[in-house]
């Protein structure tokens, strides 16, 4: 979602946010939304700062060579079946996330 811009209607990409310091808000990932005990029954999880502050180098680099594995360049040598378990389970939830904020973009443009 933050590669895409997808979080914050004023999300320019990357390091050139816009809102800097403005409260925003995701679907909690304990209830989707439904209002629960971890969100204190509002249904989202709130933020006071820029999204792409929060997402450290570590992430970056899972979403690139996600990305790459994605065209057939895997991150290490060997192939899908030496990769650890932790970077398969970040590739998948990757993929899912890019194929979600495409189909948001595409149904923007609609």
């Amino acid at each position: 979602m933050v590669r895409y811009g997808l979080i914050c209607k004023h999300c320019e990409g990357y390091d050139r946010c816009g809102v800097k310091e403005r409260t925003w808000s995701i679907p909690c990932i304990v209830c989707d939304d439904a209002g629960c005990q971890a969100c204190g029954q509002r249904g989202e999880e709130l933020f006071n700062t820029c999204p792409l502050d929060m997402v450290t180098a570590d992430v970056w680099e899972a979403i690139d060579l996600a990305i790459l594995m994605e065209k057939g360049l895997t991150p290490l040598a060997g192939g899908v079946l030496d990769q650890t378990a932790n970077f398969l389970v970040a590739a998948r939830t990757i993929y899912s996330e890019k194929a979600r904020c495409e189909q948001q973009l595409l149904e923007r443009e609609t």
